[in-house]
């Protein structure tokens, strides 16, 4: 990785759905300051790990811009992967002072680094930036209970719209959800996440489009069509 001081507007907002009814505020002028003074802008190449499963934990990131992948071996020797993790996230679990997963970069990466002593001290000392944090972590907890859910979910069709409704849930906290998703994701890393083959994920688009319930829009960008028969097909 190479480190680089970051830029004044670097600073994530740290939006999440959060337990309460009121969603935390966007980070202040001031918690801006405090973040920026302790933070180091990283940019980590396609493919590359950010940390790796067993380091020493001395950092939490958050992701500017690019996506990653958070995985750990399993006895096979295959990876088993645990979360897509998208620009606003913030990466690094840890126990007992060591990562629990690999975090590699699927797309060039750029992040911020903050050294969780330097972290720790500032959020100790400001209990709004702390909620804000709290909120977040909270979602992404969330999110681990999804992956479950998919996993046990049979019909392929199902699992990817489950996908796709947990990443319009990462990328908004408006009560009504925004008609677009961004996906910067390949068939294969999508397959790769619901256990199942890039073909088949290519054919589940396909037939959705078909279906007038979704529609790609460029590379990237999904429509939601038809919300009601997502949703259905999304809640199972």
């Amino acid at each position: 990785m190479s480190p680089r001081a970051p830029r004044a507007d670097a600073i994530p907002a740290i939006p999440a759905v959060p337990f309460l009814a009121r969603a935390s505020g966007p980070v202040t002028a001031l918690e801006r300051e405090q973040l920026l003074s302790i933070a180091t802008e990283y940019r980590v190449p396609r493919n590359a790990p950010v940390f790796k499963r067993g380091e020493p934990a001395e950092a939490i990131y958050s992701i500017l811009d690019g996506v990653a992948r958070s995985w750990r071996p399993m006895p096979s020797g295959d990876r088993h992967v645990l979360a897509f993790l998208l620009p606003r996230d913030l990466v690094g679990l840890a126990r007992l002072g060591r990562y629990v997963n690999t975090v590699e970069a699927i797309t060039p990466l750029k992040l911020l680094r903050f050294p969780i002593e330097s972290l720790s001290s500032l959020l100790r000392g400001n209990p709004e930036l702390q909620f804000k944090v709290l909120c977040r972590v909270t979602q992404k907890l969330r999110e681990s209970q999804r992956r479950g859910a998919i996993a046990a979910r049979r019909d392929v069709h199902g699992r990817v719209a489950m996908l796709l409704a947990m990443m319009e849930e990462s990328q908004s906290v408006a009560a009504k959800p925004p008609a677009r998703i961004s996906v910067p994701l390949g068939a294969s890393d999508i397959a790769e996440f619901i256990d199942t083959s890039a073909p088949a994920v290519t054919k589940v688009f396909r037939d959705l489009e078909r279906h007038g319930i979704l529609q790609r829009e460029g590379r990237n960008m999904i429509r939601i069509v038809d919300r009601s028969r997502f949703e259905i097909l999304a809640e199972g």
